[in-house]
């Protein structure tokens, strides 16, 4: 009974059957020494003889085992050793998407450097933007940059881009991703900042940060009069829930009579608290005529179900937007049914 709780322990802590054997061939001589003296032994009792061989064996048991333990503990550590060896770090891979100006004199022919910050931890990724013979950062294009870190930033809250030329150059939205982070990060140029290292013409050095996680459809239509369409209004919205505002990048090409449909991201006015107003101001002194508007929320994953209504709202005084206050006002404020288009 002994023997088989012992052999049931053995094999379960991965004794082989090689010291099995061994107990079994010694539990055999104790319990029956008149089957091993019934052999002649010379010089010496049957007993001692046994005895002695018992001792024997339990000694080479004994060597055998120690042998294959040091071996297994040997091959353990190689095992070990190499999976050390092997293990590469983790990388991260980048997509930057950057979105020039659509002026042709808002285009570079020089190479940007871009810095990913991450949110709330003090880690950042630096990479140069090559740009051989002029080939990216066109007047209105976007430009897709893929690279590789060992960096892990998580969701990125801010980018610094820099330039080495002086030639002028005027960013509109950056766009960053990874295969670490769900959702992609738009970071507007909302100061319509240029850049250069003529100091004349722009800044050297320029931050763009996201302003938060909501996202909004916005569709515009442009009234069908003479003349209400504008490519050169350089627009832009800023949403407000009363409390928190948050603005677009710059906006431009409105088509006379024709629906807009655009997509702004990364905006402060969150999901509960829900959109109350959004106000379109000029940039230029272009004129631009809006028949309506319409603002939707639209998010991510279950919380969606709580959005607000779009947001809806015509402009009934037939109110032009320019920054010539001959030709219009500078700004308009669209709101929920409650509040009335701004004097």
């Amino acid at each position: 009974k002994q023997w088989y709780q012992r052999r049931v322990r053995g094999v379960r802590f991965g004794c082989n059957k090689w010291d099995i054997s061994l107990e079994l061939l010694i539990i055999i001589l104790i319990s029956s020494p008149s089957l091993f003296c019934s052999f002649n032994f010379p010089n010496g009792s049957c007993l001692g003889k046994m005895s002695k061989l018992i001792l024997l064996i339990l000694l080479l048991g004994m060597a055998e085992s120690l042998w294959r333990r040091k071996k297994i503990d040997t091959k353990t550590k190689e095992t070990k050793t190499d999976t050390k060896t092997e293990k590469k770090p983790e990388t991260t891979k980048y997509e930057v998407r950057i979105i020039t100006e659509n002026r042709t004199d808002e285009e570079t022919t020089g190479p940007v450097t871009i810095t990913l910050e991450g949110l709330g931890e003090k880690l950042n990724v630096t990479q140069v933007l090559d740009n051989p013979d002029g080939k990216f950062f066109k007047a209105g294009a976007e430009d897709t940059f893929e690279f590789i870190s060992t960096t892990n930033i998580r969701r990125v809250s801010c980018v610094t881009l820099t330039v080495t030329s002086d030639d002028a150059w005027k960013v509109n939205t950056v766009i960053v991703g990874s295969d670490r982070q769900k959702q992609e990060v738009y970071l507007y140029n909302t100061a319509d900042q240029w850049m250069s290292t003529d100091a004349e013409k722009g800044v050297r050095k320029l931050e763009l940060c996201s302003q938060g996680l909501a996202s909004y459809k916005v569709e515009v239509k442009t009234a069908d009069e003479p003349d209400a369409g504008s490519g050169n209004i350089r627009a832009q919205i800023t949403f407000s829930d009363g409390k928190l505002t948050s603005t677009s990048g710059i906006l431009d090409d409105f088509t006379k009579g024709e629906t807009k449909t655009i997509e702004i991201h990364n905006m402060q006015v969150y999901l509960f608290r829900g959109l109350q107003c959004v106000t379109i101001s000029a940039g230029a002194d272009d004129a631009w005529l809006i028949d309506r508007i319409k603002v939707e929320r639209f998010g991510f994953g279950v919380i969606e179900r709580f959005k607000k209504p779009p947001l809806e709202s015509v402009n009934d005084k037939k109110d032009w937007l320019s920054s010539d206050k001959s030709k219009g006002k500078n700004k308009i404020e669209f709101c929920r049914p409650s509040k009335k288009v701004s004097e």
